[in-house]
């Protein structure tokens, strides 16, 4: 007859018996594998390179519409409409300073070190020793390869490209983006690397970078509004009082009244000052009106907290780099006696007697 293959609650609990048994036994080798891990780890504890976390909180406030705004430009006949959501707006925002062509426009700002302007992508290379690196990697193409700070974006080459995606890679590892309140659309950025100054130089220039693209996106449509209809009241300003001296001109020509002719000219010259001034009266509300929207439309971004030096150190410490040694030496010590046991291959019963 064939033994049942089930297995019982018996028998599982007199395993885990057996295997804590086991264990005890060996409590000698897991008492030296757990000292060999926590001296591991307070080596690598002690001699981690420290990193620098940077850390800047900043608000955003989009004026559209606002009650006392839209009441004071009511007040000149100007509806400036309702409440518009928007493309980039609360979560969205994160992904635009994420973004590739954010990270590359502040990496390509420069400072000055020794009266001399260095960018941030040159600044990180060096830190991240490159420059050794890509005069020992032997291939052509990288020996002597530089970004200089004048180097217009559009015109790199192949393997700069290359590189610079590498960086980029790095730096959306670096960088980490949240909104620690939605309802007050609060925005943290954190830059985390190993220089003190170049966490802090990123994190404030990425803010810098993103709040001008922001911006700039948020009122193009409007600002190119407010410039066509400031170039067409210039015009007819300026065709206004071309108006306006012909007018005089002719009248002081016309000395005798008893002509009349000349007057018919006087009149013309009268209706183009009548016509002109009337559109360009309107044409100056229409301007004020996209001024409005414009000033409406600008997001207002505010900086509230910037790092400043010294910055928060990030690393595990000599302690609790001994305990997370200690704990995965034994870990792995009791998962292997585990899986040993559990795939021993059993013991062929004896052969009955005939």
């Amino acid at each position: 007859m064939a033994e049942s293959s089930e297995i019982s609650l018996f028998d599982v609990v007199h395993k885990t018996k057996s295997f804590f048994r086991y264990l005890l036994s060996k409590w000698l080798t897991i008492v030296l594998l757990g000292l060999i891990g926590g001296i591991a780890g307070f080596i690598l504890g002690w001699m981690q390179t420290p990193k620098y976390k940077a850390t800047l909180t900043f608000a955003m406030e989009d004026n559209r519409a606002s009650g006392g705004f839209a009441g004071l430009a009511a007040q000149f006949g100007v509806d400036l409409g309702g409440q518009s959501g928007g493309a980039f707006s609360g979560s969205n925002i994160v992904a635009l300073i994420e973004s590739d062509k954010i990270a590359e426009n502040t990496l390509l700002t420069t400072i000055k070190v020794n009266d001399k302007e260095v960018s941030l992508l040159n600044m990180y290379l060096d830190l991240q020793k490159y420059p050794k690196l890509f005069a020992e990697s032997g291939k052509p193409e990288l020996k002597g390869l530089s970004f200089p700070e004048n180097q217009d974006p559009s015109t790199f080459n192949r393997t700069q490209d290359s590189v610079l995606k590498i960086i980029l890679i790095d730096m959306h590892g670096c960088v980490k983006i949240n909104m620690p309140d939605e309802k007050l659309n609060l925005y943290a950025i954190t830059c985390t690397t190993k220089n003190e100054v170049f966490s802090q130089l990123y994190c404030k220039r990425l803010i810098e970078q993103a709040a001008a693209f922001f911006v700039a996106l948020k009122t193009k449509k409007s600002a190119q509004v407010v410039e066509i209809l400031q170039k067409r009241s210039d015009s007819l300003r300026k065709a206004y009082n071309i108006a306006l001296y012909s007018r005089a001109e002719l009248s002081d020509a016309n000395l005798n009244p008893a002509f009349q002719t000349p007057t018919v000219g006087i009149q013309g010259k009268q209706t183009d000052i009548s016509v002109l001034g009337t559109a360009y009266g309107e044409l100056l509300k229409n301007l004020e009106v996209a001024k409005f929207n414009l000033l409406r439309e600008t997001p207002v971004i505010q900086v509230l907290d910037e790092p400043t030096l010294p910055l928060t150190k990030v690393r595990i410490g000599k302690l609790l780099g001994a305990i997370i040694g200690s704990f995965i030496c034994v870990f792995l010590f009791i998962s292997y006696v585990a899986l040993k046991r559990l795939f021993r291959q059993p013991q062929p019963a004896a052969a009955s007697a005939a």
